[in-house]
């Protein structure tokens, strides 16, 4: 029986990334394509997206391309990095309703405490359905991996070329995958040298506008809550983004959900980064995303700052995703807090964790004890009610022995 040959031809690419910080090439990340040297006609073999030397892995997103007249992918299955499954939450034609020659791929490990290590993001389950002489690269392309922390991971990505011997007819081709079937379509080339682009970022017409809605005065010593708001998003999946603020005037003690058209948006991560700047991350969980109008996250202020301060309350470095790991470009707008005055007395409260409390917080006002309400008056008397029969009885006894009296001096008088 003949066999079909698989030969490697590396191409590589570095992956940019709309976050913040990104790593460098020397931290020596390699995603590559790794398959059996030979397959039988008409039979099975598995492809691993194999991922080396990755610390705090998070997330990602990437294409894959063949010849769909020479392989036919048919199901796609998690990964394992160190002792940590990688979950596959999403495979499919892309654009969706395409030819079947190029797949897009997204993993996600659950939670937040991400993979480290070297091992496999995903297992391609490939059939042969080619001919003598026909060949196909299998490319990976537009790849991008993110850590726990929402940064970019830079990694180099190589696929890999299966060359075609002479194939004998054999068994039957499997059914394609869901929502992809065979096309006898021509294939096409993916032999060029690819420089792996980020996630494709929407038009800035799409009008999503991301703004802190937030009191324009504020006493010292109180709290007051700033909302981000978001408008008209679609799809919308995960984000990042910096708040900033000058920490002799405000300081933030938490950051709770947000809701976008009734959908819950967590928080997974707030901290901070520097003095003044925190870093607050949200995901939501599945593939559904949410649409519409809100808030992406509700941010929790207290006042240490005295009268005639202020601070601007800024938000930056933001990204936004969708469900499909697409960049939704925005339009972010702060804010600025005036600090208003205030009379000495109550205490502030207490820091958040991660948060010490200041030396010295500024006086506020407290108002008097408020006076306690006064007594109700006691109930007046009310008249008893008359209970007749006893009444009655005693009346009755009256009665009886006036009766026996004056039998007995009847009587006596008779004598």
């Amino acid at each position: 029986m003949a066999t079909v040959v698989a030969t490697v031809a590396a191409w590589a690419g570095v992956s940019p990334w709309l976050a913040p910080a990104r790593a460098s090439a020397s931290d020596g990340v390699q995603v590559s394509l790794d398959a059996p040297a030979e397959a039988a006609p008409n039979s099975d073999f598995t492809a691993n997206v194999t991922i080396s030397q990755v610390q705090n892995f998070d997330a990602a997103q990437y294409d894959v391309s063949f010849d769909h007249t020479v392989l036919q992918l048919y199901d796609v299955t998690a990964g394992l990095i160190g002792d940590n499954e990688i979950p596959v939450d999403y495979w499919g034609v892309y654009p969706p309703g395409g030819t079947p020659h190029t797949f897009r791929i997204i993993n996600n490990v659950p939670g937040l405490n991400g993979a480290t290590g070297s091992g496999h993001m995903a297992m391609l389950q490939f059939h042969v359905i080619g001919s003598q002489g026909q060949s196909s690269n299998i490319g990976l392309s537009k790849g991008v991996l993110s850590s726990i922390m929402a940064e970019n991971i830079t990694a180099t990505w190589t696929g890999g070329l299966v060359n075609m011997t002479s194939v004998e007819s054999g068994g039957q081709e499997l059914p394609p995958a869901s929502g992809s079937p065979p096309d006898s379509g021509t294939t096409e080339p993916t032999t060029q040298t690819q420089t792996l682009s980020a996630l494709v970022p929407a038009s800035a017409s799409d009008g999503v506008q991301v703004s802190l809605d937030a009191s324009a005065e504020a006493a010292a010593n109180s709290n007051f809550t700033a909302t981000v708001a978001i408008s008209q998003v679609e799809d919308f999946d995960a984000c990042n983004y910096d708040v900033s603020f000058d920490p002799s005037v405000l300081r933030l003690d938490n950051v709770t959900d947000g809701n976008i058209g009734g959908t819950v948006i967590p928080v997974g991560i707030w901290t901070e980064n520097v003095t003044g700047t925190y870093r607050v991350i949200q995901n939501i969980p599945g593939l559904n995303g949410a649409t519409g109008s809100g808030h992406l996250a509700i941010l929790q202020f207290h006042v240490v700052g005295s009268q005639g301060q202020s601070s601007d309350i800024g938000l930056s470095n933001g990204v936004l995703s969708s469900i499909m790991a697409e960049a939704i470009t925005a339009t972010w707008t702060g804010s600025l807090v005036q600090v208003t005055s205030a009379e000495a007395g109550a205490q502030g409260l207490p820091s958040a964790p991660g948060s010490p409390p200041e030396s010295a917080t500024a006086p506020t006002s407290e108002s008097a004890p408020a006076p306690s309400p006064p007594a109700p008056p006691p109930p007046s008397a009310q008249p008893k009610a008359i209970n007749w029969p006893i009444l009655g009885g005693v009346i009755g006894g009256v009665v009886i022995v006036l009766g026996l009296i004056i039998f007995f001096l009847v009587r006596r008088m008779s004598y």
